[in-house]
């Protein structure tokens, strides 16, 4: 008999036919499954690192942090310091800090990290292993731990914390700790160490301006920006990830306002102490951006003694050429628009929260007027929330039990600081005659910027 051929049986066999084809289909899937994971997987790489990539230098963030530090010797430091004026950046968060940096750092003459390195918004803080951040940063890591953000940390909390006040006094203002912060934040600086000036932003300098003075005298110089109350209170709001399991919306502003009255007093009563320092509004420079650093340049000039001035030597040409670079830098002049709808629309919508508002300003806008800046919480005005004096009248809420809280808490928190605030500012105010960029183009109609 003949022998049937190999595969003769898959022809004529159906069962045999039925096994092929399942193990078709089923390798067919495999592969299926495996591209479906393929792409998956590429699909959320790409949305966590695109993200990260865009904010922060990837490969700044591979290196260990004990690497990123230029090798200095004491007469290394000493002659840095001699060399260079060092322009720190203050104010609040979410108040025109990074804001000020972006446009100072196009100037010439002006050694600044880059806009991306492996801390959040280039911020000097992070980049140093020295000074205290204050929690601020870890609010994520509060909410997960305790549900809400910690009273005393983080953004829009820190300056309540009995050590955010930060003076020559300080047991970190030593030779070893100037040395530290200029080998850690040279080698973010690095090639601009070539350059007459060097700019460090973080907002918590405002707290902190008198220990940084101490650590790099005599060349230290300072630049401050605020911004409206309510607009920083609700910009910094959107920091924080568990808004949600916070207290209600009402003590949430009460208490960034308080804030915001008490790191603003603690700095105006620290002025009498720095040598060259200029305060600026946030509303006028968005307003007019080339005109303001055309007076910021003009302060950067003047001599140090004096004229509180930073004293720097300008090359011809520079100005112009920093100026032009300013007046083609993107900058929205309505950033406090979408604030200031948001806070009448929705934190003034029922009557409890109108009263509330109008205790928390009164007992508090007198201190706010007492900073010169102009701004006013009670009723807004033209510079921000003039909608709030529409929606609002609180000529019965000037005093009660409830406004004389507000107040106890803040002479309470400018009472606790281990390294003690002044009782009085010495005659200095934060919108007086060190205020720049404000004549002429800060009084202007909310509508126009916002």
């Amino acid at each position: 008999s003949e022998v049937p051929l190999a595969g003769a049986n898959a022809a004529t066999d159906p069962e045999a036919g039925w096994e092929d084809d399942h193990k078709y289909r089923k390798s067919r899937d495999e592969r299926c499954a495996w591209r479906l994971a393929a792409i998956a997987i590429f699909a959320i790489c790409g949305l966590v690192i695109l993200p990260i990539s865009s904010r922060y230098d990837l490969l700044l963030m591979l290196i260990p942090r004990f690497y990123k530090r230029i090798q200095l010797s004491a007469a290394e430091a000493d002659a840095m310091v001699k060399d260079h004026t060092f322009l720190f950046i203050g104010g609040p968060h979410r108040g025109g800090t990074t804001l000020l940096w972006r446009l100072l750092r196009l100037h010439p003459q002006v050694g600044a990290f880059d806009q991306k390195t492996d801390s959040d918004f280039s911020e000097g803080a992070f980049l140093q292993s020295v000074l205290p951040r204050f929690g601020v940063g870890r609010e994520a890591e509060d909410c997960r731990r305790g549900g809400s953000v910690h009273h005393e940390r983080g953004v829009g909390r820190y300056g309540f914390g009995r050590r955010a006040h930060m003076t020559e006094g300080s047991r970190l203002s030593s030779r070893a700790s100037r040395d530290t912060l200029l080998a850690e934040w040279g080698y973010y600086w690095g090639q601009g160490l070539r350059r007459l000036v060097l700019l460090e932003k973080t907002p918590t300098n405002l707290m902190t301006s008198r220990l940084l003075q101490s650590l790099f005298a005599p060349r230290a110089s300072f630049l401050f920006v605020s911004r409206h109350p309510l607009a920083v209170v609700l910009a910094e709001r959107a920091l924080t990830s568990c808004s949600a399991s916070r207290h209600s919306g009402e003590e949430d502003v009460g208490q960034g306002l308080l804030h915001w009255t008490l790191t603003h007093t603690v700095l105006q009563r620290d002025l009498h102490r720095l040598a060259s320092y200029r305060v600026i509004r946030y509303e006028d420079l968005v307003h007019a951006p080339a005109a303001c650093m055309a007076e910021v340049g003009e302060w950067m000039r003047a001599p140090r003694a004096g004229g509180g001035g930073c004293g720097v030597a300008v090359l011809p040409g520079a100005a112009a050429e920093w100026l032009r670079a300013v007046k083609a830098e993107p900058v929205s002049s309505s950033t406090n628009r979408k604030y200031e709808t948001a806070y009448c629309e929705r934190e003034l919508e029922t009557a409890p929260q109108r009263r509330r508002h109008c205790q928390v300003a009164a007992a508090l806008q007198p201190e706010i007027d007492l900073l010169g800046l102009g701004y006013d919480v009670m009723q807004g005005g033209h510079r921000g929330f003039a909608c709030v004096g529409a929606r609002v009248s609180c000529a019965a809420e000037g005093e009660g039990e409830a406004v004389e809280v507000w107040r106890r808490s803040l002479r309470k928190s400018l009472d606790a600081y281990e390294e003690p605030v002044a009782r009085e500012s010495g005659g200095r105010q934060l919108g007086g005659e060190h205020l720049l960029c404000g004549a002429g183009y800060g009084a202007t109609d909310t509508a126009s910027w916002g």
